[in-house]
């Protein structure tokens, strides 16, 4: 990430911050003819934190680190998300946090939260959620939705606030009965089955 600050004018307060970042790909192609790709994507995600007396701007930098390959399924598990969270509301840019969770994509939720995604093709999603100023892991969770199974209350004018969230982190698998346990047995092997 690339940063250019510039004042407007001698006597003015007035502050421009001008950032950039940059993408890249790699591909290889192996002798056996498989392929390698590393996809690596940055973008800004812009947000104002109001507390009570100001507005502060702040700088969430999403990045996508993935690897992928043709002779293997879905994502490579060292694929990464890593995010840097930055105040901008003073002179000069501030490091609130810095983080990294495996993945294969990134969102901010509400100004507040960071999501890392890693799908995957036969078992559910699994999602790390973190506060943005802080980095700190909220909690990890399976399901599909930006958050997997999750839910949340929250109480805004409540001194002090407050937020509570619940979420689901397991592998859910449901068995098909056998046929020897829909069909009412007496026999100690039928039962036996029943219960595994």
């Amino acid at each position: 990430m690339v940063l250019r600050r510039r004042r407007v004018g001698a006597a003015s307060a007035q502050i421009i911050q001008e950032l950039s970042a940059t993408s890249s790909i790699r591909v290889e192609t192996a002798q056996d003819g498989t392929v390698l790709m590393r996809t690596r994507n940055s973008r800004f995600v812009p947000y104002v934190v109001f507390d009570r007396e100001k507005h502060h701007p702040r700088l969430a930098a999403v990045t996508t680190d993935v690897f992928t390959h043709t002779d293997a399924e879905g994502f490579d598990p060292n694929s990464t998300v890593p995010i840097t969270v930055d105040d901008l509301s003073g002179t000069e840019v501030r490091r609130l946090s810095s983080f990294s969770d495996p993945g294969a994509s990134g969102e901010i939720l509400g100004e507040r939260y960071s999501v890392a995604t890693m799908p995957c093709c036969t078992d559910a999603d699994l999602h790390r959620v973190r506060v943005l100023e802080t980095g700190r892991l909220l909690f990890r969770s399976t399901g599909p939705g930006a958050t997997g199974t999750s839910a949340w209350a929250e109480v805004p004018n409540a001194r002090p606030p407050t937020l509570r969230w619940a979420a689901f982190d397991d592998e859910v698998k449901g068995k098909e009965p056998s046929k020897a346990c829909s069909i009412a047995s007496s026999t100690a092997a039928a039962k036996a089955r029943c219960r595994r």
